[in-house]
């Protein structure tokens, strides 16, 4: 979808077969549109803007908002799998910041549901997953498998709607 709003194309519709996306070789699938992603997004192109599912946004908006799904979605399947997971600070901090400032639009239907409160003292990715309306787990009801942990290949990347200069492009890497 970030292909075809960077080179301004109807995005494909990941609702009718979301397994076409990924054909048999799903991380060969993910390196190639990936590859065709960050050759397609020019700093020129943030800034260009496009309807979908009613609304308007830029790149450059939409970026943001898939990596704020995309660190929130790593915490939910690494919980849902039994990992502990460690998010980036940096990067959860300046997605904690941008969810906080977007709240309404973010709480609109079909998005995210009510925050829970933060515990007192509680670390930045807490404050990001409560602001998710998440809770972290107070003891693993078992050993952690695993630990999650998110590499972050850096992009100069500039968010016109701060005006101001990010780095980002999540990709996980998974730690036994």
């Amino acid at each position: 979808m970030l292909h075809a709003f960077a080179i301004d194309t109807e995005p494909p519709n990941a609702w009718v077969n979301p397994a076409g996306f990924a054909g048999d070789h799903p991380g060969q699938a993910w390196r190639e549109a990936r590859e065709a992603c960050l050759a397609q997004l020019t700093p020129a192109k943030f800034d260009r803007t496009f309807m979908y599912e009613g609304y308007q946004d830029t790149v450059g908006r939409f970026v943001t908002t898939i990596t704020f799904d995309l660190l929130g979605h790593t915490w939910d399947l690494a919980q849902a799998s039994g990992q502990h997971v460690v998010l980036p600070a940096d990067l959860v901090e300046e997605m904690l910041a941008w969810g906080r400032a977007g709240d309404a639009i973010l709480r609109r239907p079909g998005f995210l549901g009510p925050a829970l409160a933060a515990p007192d003292g509680a670390d930045v990715q807490s404050q990001f997953i409560a602001l998710l309306g998440r809770a972290e787990p107070e003891a693993p009801a078992a050993p952690p498998r695993g630990v999650c942990r998110i590499d972050v290949r850096k992009v100069h990347i500039r968010d016109t709607a701060t005006a101001g200069e990010r780095t980002g492009w999540p990709r996980p890497r998974y730690v036994a």
